[in-house]
């Protein structure tokens, strides 16, 4: 059975690779037979979890390199490179315009672009133009000399136009091709254009596919996320607590309210304080391990927060890549994301960590996903087992 599965991927694999070679449209050439080698990474890793009886590591690993490699193929990571070497070349100091204007998470993630920036071209300054609501991600980073706060990704995009027509910047638009901007106005990308709304997720993680669409090599460092000195956690917090993130703005990646609820029900009876993060609270109780820290708050509060949290438990959202810089421990909900199935988004501590269990919903959004699944699988990580061991010892 496992040597007519190897031989079936290698075929399917194969096929692809010459009959797509026809095609005259080289873009979607190469994005159809991505779809088709990322269906493929799928059934391997359905196969792993489902049928390990079957299941042969070297499947999986022949897809992901074959992926890999036709996915590096015909992408420009020098893009940026070339634009500083002119300047330089004329001497003229560069200056680089970082245009990642929302959201949260993107924000948080990117934090490894301007340190890259910083550490090759180490006289160079960094201008980072992002929406005001999340301008206090980078209030403390060290790697950022100017911060540019519009409203709406529109705004940001004028923003970056007018500023390129200084001879010093150097673009590094993080933006994928064909962004839609809510007022109608798409973001052209020229670095790398076949990287765009339909395919990002098959080039890695936010950082990887991010920065190879500015035309940047694939970034994959940890993310830093900076707070600053005078930001404390506020008095009314316990020693330990779980942080739960319940409701994100886009509605196929939240989980239901009623089902968070129920889990609270679950934590408190087993006696653990639950703190909730968020714009608008999800939990509904009087129960007094309950601590509603949602709303309008700063970033850098909430940051702090996160970042003194024994557990968090959430969703795919801003607050999972906080926790993700901090390295909190972390059971995250996940389901199928539009046309993206075995997405990931981190790089860092949740990357293929034992440190962040990552549920899946393969087959649709995580709506579906039970909450004893996920009370189950909260039971089985080390900060559940040892909770029950300090109280039992007690």
């Amino acid at each position: 059975m496992k040597n007519i599965n190897k031989i079936f991927f290698k075929k399917i694999s194969r096929f692809f690779t010459n009959s797509l070679f026809l095609l005259q449209n080289y873009g979607f050439a190469v994005f159809f037979k991505i779809r088709c080698l990322n269906l493929m990474t799928f059934l391997a890793h359905y196969k792993k979890e489902r049928c390990p009886e079957i299941y042969d590591e070297s499947e999986l690993a022949f897809v992901e390199q074959r992926l890999d490699h036709n996915l590096l193929n015909g992408l420009d990571l020098h893009y940026v490179e070339r634009f500083v070497n002119t300047l330089l070349k004329n001497e003229i100091e560069p200056c680089f315009l970082i245009f990642m204007e929302e959201s949260l998470g993107d924000v948080v993630a990117m934090e490894p672009v301007p340190r890259f920036l910083k550490e090759n071209w180490p006289n160079a300054k960094v201008l980072w133009i992002v929406d005001e609501k999340y301008s206090r991600v980078l209030s403390y980073n060290p790697f950022v000399d100017y911060v540019a706060k519009v409203k709406s990704l529109s705004d940001g995009a004028i923003v970056f136009q007018n500023l390129l027509k200084k001879r010093n910047f150097v673009p590094v638009n993080l933006h994928f091709n064909g962004r839609f901007c809510n007022n109608g106005l798409c973001i052209k990308n020229p670095a790398n254009p076949l990287l765009s709304t339909e395919n990002y997720f098959y080039y890695g993680s936010l950082l990887e596919s991010f920065s190879m669409a500015a035309g940047l090599p694939k970034l994959n460092s940890a993310p830093v996320f900076y707070i600053g000195q005078g930001i404390v956690l506020p008095p009314f917090l316990p020693e330990k607590y779980i942080v739960f993130h319940c409701m994100t703005k886009e509605y196929v990646k939240n989980w239901p309210k009623s089902k968070w609820n129920v889990l609270a029900k679950n934590l408190f009876e087993l006696g653990f304080y639950v703190v909730e993060i968020g714009y608008r609270p999800v939990v509904k109780t009087t129960n007094n391990l309950y601590i509603d820290f949602t709303g309008e708050r700063d970033l850098q509060i909430i940051a702090k927060v996160i970042s003194q949290a024994s557990f968090f438990i959430g969703l795919d959202s801003g607050f999972s890549h906080i926790a993700n810089c901090f390295s909190i421990p972390a059971l995250l909900i996940f389901g199928r994301y539009f046309n993206f199935v075995n997405y990931n988004v981190f790089t860092g501590s949740y990357l293929n960590s034992a440190l962040c269990r990552i549920l899946r919903n393969y087959n649709r959004g995580c709506q579906s996903m039970p909450v004893k699944y996920v009370l189950e699988e909260f039971q089985q990580t080390n900060f559940y087992k040892d909770f029950i061991f300090a109280e039992k010892s007690h």
